[in-house]
């Protein structure tokens, strides 16, 4: 079998049929659809039902009991047989391309372990751009963070970004880690660190994978505190696998500094900053200094080390008048003496 689609489904009733419609519009010749129920308590099941009696030959139907989304795609891998699978998540859907250019991906991949794919489109229309039309190699998964570093390519933590080889995922022995949000960005931060595999990026001119932006009870619609210290705990595990792996060009710490300012500037516009000591304490400092690349990214850093509240107000451009000129000036001084 060529490729498997997986799609882990919780409480998504209102959005499941326009998924499930968007992935059977698709030629799926040599393919399978894998839904994982994961103990969804609304109609979920009964659509899921629908579908399969309408497509017995293509679809399978997982129940399980709800242990979150890693749980799912885990246990949708266990099950898949093709030589490839592609994650969808059950409030996405697919334009009428979408496997047509998976496939194309594939066969320009030049048997890649992974194929990267720039095909994200918001349901608001905006392209989520990742890497421009320009051709990039075959290489392998250090190579490519760093070459996406220098060369101003984003590599989204999205699961839907990427194909896996079936082979290579048991070979690596990867997974996704249970009981943790944001679980895409640390999969992406241990396959970026691992030495054994190579990437291929393939542009795909016309996006075909729909991302909804902002829906109600999703993990990115309400920033809580058990996100943040979910954040700070990829954030440590990154870095100590790095460390492990003797990892220190600043590509890969680059991407966890903007992280530290966005995540400190969610905190102060939701409230949470005053808790910041639940989420952030000196580790997160020195991980944040290791990224800094420039001179304003290390007032920002300089800032988050002495006040994560002054730093948030800051980049929120929420200080009085005269306080950010006088926060300008000592930066501009502090910076001149100490910057390296």
């Amino acid at each position: 079998m060529f490729l498997s689609i997986i799609i882990p489904v919780y409480n998504v009733e209102p959005y499941l049929r326009e998924c499930l419609e968007s992935v059977f519009a698709q030629d799926l010749t040599d393919c399978e659809v894998i839904a994982v129920n994961d103990g969804s308590t609304d109609g979920s099941r009964a659509i899921l039902e629908e579908y399969k009696i309408g497509h017995p030959e293509i679809m399978t139907v997982i129940d399980k009991v709800n242990g979150g989304l890693s749980s799912a795609r885990n246990v949708g891998v266990e099950q898949a047989k093709g030589q490839f699978f592609y994650f969808i998540d059950s409030d996405d859907f697919l334009k009428c391309n979408a496997i047509a250019s998976i496939r194309r991906a594939i066969e320009l991949s030049e048997k890649a372990d992974v194929v990267y794919l720039d095909c994200i489109i918001s349901d608001r229309g905006k392209r989520l751009v990742q890497h421009k039309e320009k051709e990039i190699p075959l290489m392998d998964f250090k190579s490519f963070f760093c070459y996406a570093y220098r060369h101003g390519v984003g590599i989204t933590p999205n699961v839907f970004s990427y194909i896996y080889s079936s082979a290579y995922w048991q070979k690596a022995d990867m997974h996704y880690e249970n009981g943790i949000k944001y679980e895409d960005a640390l999969l992406k931060y241990q396959l970026f660190a691992r030495e054994d595999g190579v990437i291929k990026a393939v542009h795909v001119k016309e996006p075909f994978y729909v991302y909804r932006v902002g829906r109600e009870g999703s993990i990115t619609f309400i920033v809580t505190l058990n996100n943040l210290q979910d954040k700070q705990y990829i954030r440590r595990a990154a870095d100590n696998l790095w460390k492990e792996q003797g990892i220190e060009d600043i590509a890969y710490y680059h991407e966890l500094f903007n992280s530290c300012v966005y995540m400190l500037y969610e905190a102060y516009k939701t409230g949470l900053i005053r808790q910041h000591d639940k989420f952030w304490d000196r580790g997160d400092v020195s991980i944040m200094r290791k990224g800094v690349s420039n001179k304003k990214e290390y007032g920002l850093w300089l800032l988050a080390k002495l006040s994560p509240m002054w730093m948030a107000r800051y980049y929120a451009n929420d200080l009085p008048v005269w306080c950010r000129r006088l926060t300008n000036t000592f930066l501009t001084h502090t910076v001149r003496l100490f910057y390296r």
